[in-house]
């Protein structure tokens, strides 16, 4: 839950059927988001996960993206998306992943 207006998607907000055990008792609203309109269309699960996956304009080749959604394996490990879009992790100094921004309107 946020009031951003810009901000990173949240685990639950692009894969359907997260498992709240995975993602981090760090998290304080793991259950609390709804995936959005577009994952849930492109039928974004953690067992069919392609069409979370991104590229960078104009290229082919896909590109780890951070979430904003902490993990349970350490307290320096954030969620990823990782080339082939399923759910990863990368520590907070890695430079593995890009940002995909969500902003809200209104």
């Amino acid at each position: 839950i946020t009031e951003d207006r810009l901000y990173l998607f949240a685990v639950g907000e692009i894969y359907q059927d997260i498992d709240a055990s995975i993602v981090t008792e760090r998290d304080t609203a793991p259950t609390a988001t709804r995936q959005l309109d577009y994952y849930r269309e492109q039928g974004v699960t953690t067992t069919s996960y392609s069409a979370a996956s991104k590229s960078e304009r104009g290229y082919t080749s896909k590109h780890y993206w951070w979430l904003r959604t902490a993990r349970h394996d350490g307290e320096w490990w954030y969620t990823t998306v990782n080339v082939s879009g399923s759910l990863a992790g990368a520590g907070v100094g890695d430079t593995i992943a890009g940002v995909s921004p969500a902003f809200r309107i209104g």
